[in-house]
């Protein structure tokens, strides 16, 4: 019998939301989730734009995980790890840095998705309050 995949999303109004910060919020709470029990993270994605910003994670779940999920995801915002997200986005940032036109390419969506700069430690904290929304997808 198949697991149930579950996505998990938020979503924050950020003046100066910052995208790879949100992708780096959703890197670790898949990474946090991927440590718990019956839960093994599928995807995850994050992203700014006009002052809002949003991360996703989506988990594959025993019943029990599911029945859990609210309570651990609760258990794991009120603690998200502003500090490991913005290693993440330095991380990230070098891998495009890696090359000129990767370099440029980067700055243009940073501009293009945070009006010129965005603030990581802002937008983590937005996410991290932010009410996650649930979205329980199962196999007929």
């Amino acid at each position: 019998r198949e697991r149930p995949c579950v996505v998990i999303a938020w979503a924050a109004d950020e003046p100066r939301a910052d995208g790879d910060a949100a992708r780096a919020f959703a890197e670790t709470v898949a990474s946090s989730l991927g440590r718990a029990p019956g839960l093994e993270p599928a995807w995850f994605g994050g992203g700014a734009s006009d002052g809002h910003a949003w991360a996703a994670v989506a988990v594959d779940a025993t019943e029990d995980a599911l029945a859990a999920l609210p309570a651990t995801i609760r258990s794991l915002s009120a603690g998200a790890d502003v500090e490991a997200a913005r290693r993440r986005r330095v991380r990230a940032r070098a891998r495009a840095l890696a090359s000129p036109a990767s370099a440029a390419a980067q700055l243009a969506r940073e501009r293009l998705s945070t009006g010129g700069a965005g603030e990581p430690g802002r937008t983590v904290q937005a996410l991290s309050v932010a009410p996650p929304a649930f979205v329980i997808g199962r196999a007929n």
